[in-house]
């Protein structure tokens, strides 16, 4: 094989294995230090580099020492971080060192090449199966591209060594081919997609965080988390209750399910009794634990709150979350809703209650419950797939019939709860568990709600706050200052978003401001409001922010209400766990204003909270960014035309600053850029080089026998052309000592024959 062909299977057989080793790094990436792994893949480069550079200069030895560092060196820093107690996750390690395995054995022999080929397969393949992001499916189609193309020229290129009597070069064929196959896998996929069944469990874990059995590495954890993960354990549950396990646990508190056994006896006597369902006999572990106790959420809220006591003993080592979440961070949990304000009190006086609701069947294999809110399911099901999000609530101690839900969530689902009557939204609007003092403890509830794009509100958000829904107290400074922040802007969203914005921007958030107990009492004396005198000061805490936000909204003619719930803050997330605890301080108040019949979207007022993202689509961003950049969007078109129309200029400068540049490479080297740089310059001015024909025949074609061309132009090529003679076909001692003569012959070839000369000599010779 020529050296020309063996050097595009070595280069397409190290990019295959590169594309392997950084969908390892992908996943890599988000979860450990960021110093360390930069550090490592930087170590890797500079090795391999290196065994590529010593084996050129024919360094066996050195280059398989540096080879070899390439293969261990994942381990090695696998070891050093565990010192540093910032270990690596060991199959992270090691799949990494099995992808450098593959990167080292991609530039020796054919059949180490094969075996690089299979592993870096494998890796992209496994990593991209595993991975949680959208778009990994696009490495592993990179690479089956990259593969298809590799293959195939291989397989072309066996014909090389046969006589033929012509050749003839062609580019469609093999991207043709390529095309097609991509075509077919990517057909495939769309057609099998929702047809399979889903993936049953595998009950073998072999990974040191899989699952975990007796069998498996001692270090497993036996399910996700002990029981205060926000999935349970599959092997060894340490929860009870409504748990995504195979195992229903006993337990003396009162649960979803009231369930029997005979080799358990029947569950002790209750005293309390409340909705359950009847299941059939199942695997039973005894758990025992106290259970801890809250209040229950009032129909009211009041704005006329002292300051929070500051408690300064410390917390115990127990968890004490009052939910998990598992989901987006920086979201809102709603749990009470109210419509109403007098002033100092909301109260909510609306009717959404929904009694019945849509039971939903979803899965193949495993049936899954789903219920809706019979008002929104239409829409919720003819949305596309990624319209939708679903999140999990795990309930800890949270004493509450109501069940804490994103904005905007169509239905519920509880595992093998099918009984409709399980559920049902409030008068306000928000889902519960009726017939129920509280939502059981553990109780894991898996919730489906609906996406909002910034062009629906953009679009749909319209005046619809009835006189009815205006409130009676209207204070003047409030009026005063929303006029004030939406005078200048445009449709109802921007000035709903200019009130959010002033209110983020110019008040502080304080919820140790003690406004005083005489002015906050509804009694002849009074002089102010709390809302009036949150205005004043500019402090407050985060209820005084969306009370205000949920008038001003009013003001402008939109309907809007206050909510509270909790707030899931981005440094609750624990990454081992794959869930946020959200603790009883993380109480939130925030409003939502209202987009049509059915939906209400949330604001966030108050500073230091994340404000929910409602993305723009392609089109709006870029009608915005057009209209933002439009001058420097002209500036560049007109750039670019004038590059176009100069382009015989600066790229004749470019191709001298890379011929200056080249003044260290070996004689072979320099003689085969001159050639490309001229033949870049007939390139330009549309007279290639025709295929088949010698370099030296199309160098003299230029010139001809024409009298007018001048006789120097001839002198220099046919030295040019001697020169590359015995570059070329001479002696290899001589490709490294050119006379400075000679040199001079490469530099006046250069330089003499530019874009333009060539158009001119190439129209005296067709003359």
């Amino acid at each position: 094989m020529s050296k020309l062909l063996l050097k595009r299977a070595v280069g397409e057989a190290i990019a295959l294995a590169l594309i392997a080793w950084f969908a390892v790094g992908t996943i890599r990436y988000p979860i450990e230090s960021t110093p360390t792994f930069c550090v490592e893949c930087a170590l890797i480069v500079i090795a391999f580099t290196a065994g590529l550079r010593l084996r050129s200069f024919d360094r066996h030895r050195a280059s398989i020492a540096c080879m070899a560092f390439v293969v261990a060196l994942p381990m090695i820093m696998y070891v050093v971080t565990r010192s540093m107690s910032n270990a690596i996750a060991t199959e992270m390690a090691a799949m990494t060192s099995f992808g450098c395995a593959g990167l080292v054995m991609s530039v020796g022999s054919l059949r180490l090449r094969s075996i690089s080929l299979v592993v870096s397969g494998f890796l992209t393949l496994f990593t991209v199966f595993i991975s949680d992001a959208p778009y990994a499916l696009l490495i592993g189609i990179g690479w089956i591209t990259l593969c298809l193309w590799h293959l195939i020229a291989n397989h072309w290129e066996r014909f090389s060594t046969c006589e033929v009597n012509s050749v003839q070069h062609t580019m469609k064929f093999r991207p043709l081919m390529v095309a097609g196959a991509v075509g077919l896998v990517v057909l495939g996929t769309w057609a099998v997609r929702g047809r399979l069944g889903e993936a049953s469990p595998f009950g073998f874990g072999f990974m040191p965080t899989s699952g975990g059995s007796q069998w498996s590495d001692p270090g497993a954890r036996h399910g996700i988390g002990s029981g205060d993960a926000a999935i349970a354990a599959q092997q060894q549950a340490d929860s009870f209750g409504a748990v995504d396990s195979e195992f229903f646990l006993e337990s003396t508190e009162s649960t979803l399910f009231d369930m029997f056994s005979d080799s358990v006896g029947q569950p002790k006597k209750r005293n309390v009794w409340e909705r359950r369902q009847g299941m059939l006999s199942l695997n039973v572990q005894e758990a025992h634990g106290r259970s801890s106790k809250s209040e229950q959420g009032g129909s009211s809220f009041s704005t006329d709150r002292a300051p929070p006591e500051r408690h300064s003993h410390l917390d115990d080592v127990r968890s004490k979350a009052a939910i998990q979440w598992e989901g987006p961070t920086g979201i809102r949990l709603a749990m009470n809703r109210y419509d109403t304000f007098d002033g100092v009190d909301w109260t909510n006086q609306a009717e959404l209650a929904v009694e019945k609701m849509l039971p939903v069947i979803s899965g193949q294999e495993r049936q899954q419950t789903w219920f809706f809110d019979p008002a929104t399911s239409r829409e919720f099901f003819d949305g596309a797939a990624n319209e939708i999000a679903v999140g999990r609530t795990k309930v800890i101690g949270l004493k509450s019939q109501r069940i804490p839900l994103p904005m905007m969530t169509s239905g519920v689902h509880i595992k093998e709860v099918i009984r409709g009557d399980f559920f049902a939204i409030d008068q306000d609007g928000s889902f519960l568990m009726p017939d129920r003092v509280a939502v059981p403890a553990l109780t894991i509830v898996h919730s489906a709600s609906r996406k909002l794009m910034e062009d629906e509100l953009l679009d749909r958000l319209q005046d619809n706050c009835s006189l009815a829904t205006q409130e009676r107290w209207r204070p003047t400074e409030l009026k005063k200052l929303c006029q004030q922040w939406t005078n200048e802007t445009g449709n109802k969203y921007q000035q709903l978003q200019s009130i959010v914005d002033h209110l983020r921007a110019e008040f502080e958030l304080d919820s140790t401001v003690d406004l005083g107990e005489g002015e906050l009492r509804l009694t002849d004396s009074q002089t102010e409001f709390p809302i009036e005198t949150f205005l004043r000061t500019k402090r407050g805490g985060q209820h005084l922010f969306a009370t205000t936000a949920a008038l001003m909204a009013r003001e402008i003619g939109l309907e809007s209400r206050l909510v509270t719930g909790f707030y899931v803050r981005p440094s609750a997330f624990d990454l081992g766990a794959s869930h946020s605890n959200v603790m009883p301080r993380d109480v939130h108040v925030w409003a939502e204003v209202k987009l049509d019949d059915q939906h209400w979207f949330e604001i966030e007022p108050s500073p230091g909270y994340l404000p929910p993202v409602y993305s723009p689509s392609l089109w709006l961003r870029s009608k915005r960014y057009v209209a933002e950049n439009w001058p420097l969007m002209l500036g560049g078109v007109l750039s670019l035309y004038l590059m176009w129309r100069l382009r015989l200029i600066w790229l004749e400068w470019a191709l001298m600053l890379v011929w200056w540049l080249s003044s260290w490479l070996p004689a072979q080297a320099r003689l085969r850029l001159a050639v490309r740089i001229i033949e870049t310059r007939a390139w330009l001015i549309g007279k290639s080089r025709p295929a088949g024909q010698p370099t030296r025949d199309w160098l003299l074609m230029m010139t001809g026998n024409d009298s007018t061309v001048e006789q120097g132009h001839q002198e220099i090529l046919r030295s040019f052309c001697d020169l590359a003679d015995r570059i070329c076909f001479g002696n290899a001692s001589s490709h490294h000592d050119i006379q400075a003569s000679q040199r001079q012959v490469l530099r006046d070839l250069v330089r003499t024959f530019s874009a333009k000369r060539l158009a001119l000599h190439f129209t005296e010779v067709t003359q």
